[in-house]
């Protein structure tokens, strides 16, 4: 089972997540070239609190000070964000992965052979997408109801050509599903030992 993305969210903010344990006071300049003094967290790069008045420490004193790191300011906030465009990217795998073995096996099953010969006989077996072709697909217009709980209106008797323009090369299916939030959940449940064979959808 994949994570949900708010869940992946809390896993990488508790993962990145910094109590600021050691602190260092280091030195920068602001863009008018002034003297600016504060404490970095070590470990995060952020600062901590608000800045010091150099008239507090002594010239030698400051002069000690390390330089701000801005290396380290930067590094942590860019790793928590890569992280979190890599789990997602992973779920995003992942689900296209298990859907592609759910539909698989589906595609194999006497439910979907007999929906599909009612699809196809509906039509006469002609394309309903040019209306001249003989029909030897049938298109899903959309996966609210899936795996044996279709309509007979959300399927298209199509020939391979028409099924071909319904499906953009630039477009991959499974991500817009993904992407739009409308990944079919398991209505069945019976579909499960599964193998990834190529998918006609």
């Amino acid at each position: 089972m994949t994570a949900h993305k708010d869940d992946i969210f809390e896993t990488v903010q508790r993962q990145f997540a910094c109590e600021h344990n050691e602190t260092k006071i280091r030195k920068k300049t602001d863009k008018a070239g002034r003297l600016m003094l504060a404490h970095q967290c070590v470990r995060c790069g952020q600062q901590q609190g608000s800045y010091l008045s150099p008239k507090d420490f002594t010239a030698k004193q400051i002069e000690a000070f390390e330089l701000w790191d801005k290396t380290l300011e930067t590094k942590h906030s860019k790793d928590k964000s890569e992280t979190l465009v890599r789990l997602h990217t992973e779920e995003k795998a992942q689900l296209k992965r298990d859907f592609l073995r759910r539909h698989s096996s589906y595609l194999k099953s006497e439910i979907w052979k007999k929906l599909r010969q009612k699809i196809l006989n509906r039509s006469n077996h002609i394309c309903e997408g040019c209306g001249e072709a003989a029909a030897t697909q049938v298109h899903h217009m959309n996966y609210e109801r899936w795996e044996g709980n279709e309509l007979l209106i959300d399927l298209l008797a199509v020939c391979a050509e028409c099924h071909r323009k319904l499906h953009p090369k630039d477009q991959d299916i499974i991500n817009v599903l993904i992407d739009s939030k409308n990944l079919p959940q398991n209505n069945r449940g019976a579909f499960f030992e599964m193998q990834l064979p190529d998918v006609n959808f």
